[in-house]
């Protein structure tokens, strides 16, 4: 049971960072450039969020395997 909480804090810390990125990000969004060209703006968002997230998007992933790993070897 201790694996499957260490997994899901690992999975609430991280959930923790980018939901406060997310909203500086929502924060900043200039809604006249949105209403000239609101795919491209999205876009570009979208980009920049994953850029700066990148490392917990690896990280998650890495968890998420080391994490399924370890539960078919317990089962």
């Amino acid at each position: 049971m201790a694996l499957v909480d260490d997994y899901l804090d690992d999975v609430e810390m991280t959930k923790i960072t980018v939901e406060n990125d997310k909203k500086k990000i929502l924060e900043a969004i200039d809604l006249n450039a949105f209403m000239v060209n609101p795919i491209g703006l999205l876009r570009l968002l979208g980009n920049e969020f994953i850029a700066q997230h990148l490392e917990e998007v690896k990280t998650s992933y890495k968890s998420g395997q080391s994490f399924a790993r370890k539960m078919l070897n317990e089962v």
